[in-house]
């Protein structure tokens, strides 16, 4: 399959410590609804506030809405074999249906802003 298509993840079943906190991320937190994204690691360290300027996903339409803003203060918290750069992000929307669903309709430009303390080094 790698050789067909390189971006092909794969993940292994792994039992939740507890199932009402959902996943773990790279940094081995929970990863919270809305507010964790992946990164790659390369370019924005694990623990990282970031300022993510983007819109709302929706679903297809054939006259859509107008898009509307999403706009908040997430934490790197995950990485993820696909996000390469420093404006890649993947946004963890959470678990269940309605995750899924916003989660498949995913695909929108964005704008990252990385929270550095002053004097520090990325």
């Amino acid at each position: 399959m790698m050789r067909a298509n390189p971006r092909v993840v794969f993940f292994k079943e792994e039992p939740l410590a507890d199932p009402e906190t959902g996943p773990l991320g790279a940094q081995g937190v929970p990863l919270t609804p809305g507010r964790s994204v992946a990164v790659d690691r390369d370019s924005i360290p694990l623990g990282t506030p970031v300022w993510l300027d983007s819109t709302q996903p929706q679903a297809w339409a054939p006259l859509p809405p107008p898009a509307q803003p999403l706009q908040r203060l997430v934490m790197a918290q995950d990485t993820g074999g696909a996000i390469l750069g420093a404006v890649r992000a993947d946004f963890f929307w959470g678990w269940g249906d309605e995750a899924l669903a916003q989660a498949g309709r995913t695909k929108q430009q964005l704008a990252l802003w990385v929270l550095w303390p002053r004097g520090g080094n990325p």
